[in-house]
C-alpha cells in the first residue's frame, strides 16, 4: 500500500528522476532539431536567388552567381556529408559521450552558417554544406541517446 507521504517525498528521494534536467535534455535536441530545419530548407530559397541573373546597376558585384549544376551540389552535400556524420556519430558517442557530442557540434552549427552569411565564393558554400551535414549526422546519431541517458 503506498502512503500519501511516500508520494509528496518521491522526487526528493536519493537516486529519484528529477523532471527539470529531463525536460531541459528534451528542449535541447528539439531545439537542435529546429537548427537541421534551417540547413535542410536553406537550399530551396537561396539556390533560385543565386541562380537569377539581374541586369540591373544595383547588383553587388560580390553576388554569387550559380548555374544549375552547381545549385545541385550545394543541395546535395549536405547529405553526402550526413552519411559520414552518421558513421562517425556512433564512433564519437562511444569516445566522448552523447552530452559532449552535442557539445561539440553546437559551435560547429554556428560556424556553418556563419561561413554561408560571409561567404564570397561557391566553395565556401559547398565546404559549410559539408560540415553542416556531418553535425546533423552526429546529431541524429546521439539525440535519441542523449535522451535516453
Amino acid at each position: 500500500m503506498c502512503n500519501s507521504n511516500d508520494k509528496e517525498n518521491a522526487p526528493n528521494k536519493p537516486g529519484a528522476p528529477r523532471a527539470l534536467p529531463q525536460l531541459l535534455c528534451a528542449i535541447a535536441v528539439s531545439f537542435g532539431a529546429s537548427v537541421v530545419g534551417g540547413w535542410m530548407s536553406f537550399t530551396s530559397v537561396a539556390i533560385p536567388k543565386m541562380m537569377t541573373k539581374n541586369n540591373s546597376s544595383l547588383e553587388d558585384e560580390e553576388d554569387i552567381h550559380i548555374d544549375l549544376h552547381t545549385g545541385s551540389w550545394i543541395a546535395s552535400l549536405f547529405f553526402i556529408g550526413n552519411i559520414i556524420g552518421c558513421l562517425l556519430g556512433g564512433y564519437v558517442n562511444q569516445k566522448i559521450g552523447a552530452r559532449k557530442a552535442f557539445l561539440w557540434s553546437s559551435p560547429l552549427a554556428a560556424l556553418t552558417w556563419a561561413m554561408i552569411a560571409l561567404s564570397h565564393s561557391v566553395w565556401v558554400i559547398l565546404v559549410s554544406r559539408v560540415i553542416s551535414g556531418v553535425v546533423f549526422g552526429v546529431f541524429q546519431a546521439n539525440g535519441k541517446v542523449y535522451n535516453a541517458e
